[in-house]
Formats: structure tokens, C-alpha cells, sequence
């Protein structure tokens, strides 16, 4: 993997990649260093970040429909 930060003087950007890398596919992703990927700290999310998301109705069905997979694994094994 090669990863480097430029600061561009113009909106043409040329490099090179390894020999290795040709022939393959290559991705490259280009953005301001501030508004790249968040810190993976920040954006965990804790299971009471989600209270509220699914109504009484739908937890229920979600609840029954995971009581019945069980019930089915436990017969199966």
C-alpha cells in the first residue's frame, strides 16, 4: 500500500505506482485532508444510540422472528 499526503499547485495531480501494482486494480481516493474518514473512536456507536429507531411493533416482529431462528437452529443441531 502506498500512502502519502501532497499539497497540489496545480489541478493536475502524476505519480507513480510500483511495478507490482500494474496490470491490477488500483484505487485512488482523493480528498482534503479535513474531510477524510472520521476517527473510528467518534463514530462507534453505543446500542442506546439506537433507542427509538424501531417502533414497539417492529421490535416485536424482529423479537419473534429471532425466537423462531433459534427454535429452528436448536432443532436442527
Amino acid at each position: 500500500m502506498v500512502h502519502t499526503i501532497i499539497v497540489p499547485s496545480s489541478r493536475q495531480v502524476q505519480f507513480e505506482i510500483p511495478n507490482e501494482y500494474v496490470g491490477k486494480e488500483v484505487e485512488i481516493i482523493a480528498f482534503t485532508k479535513g474531510e477524510g474518514m472520521k476517527d473510528k473512536t467518534t463514530s462507534l456507536k453505543k446500542p442506546s444510540d439506537f433507542f427509538g429507531s424501531l417502533s414497539t411493533e417492529e421490535g416485536q416482529k424482529m423479537q419473534d422472528y429471532l425466537t423462531q431462528s433459534r427454535k429452528e437452529w436448536e432443532r436442527d443441531v
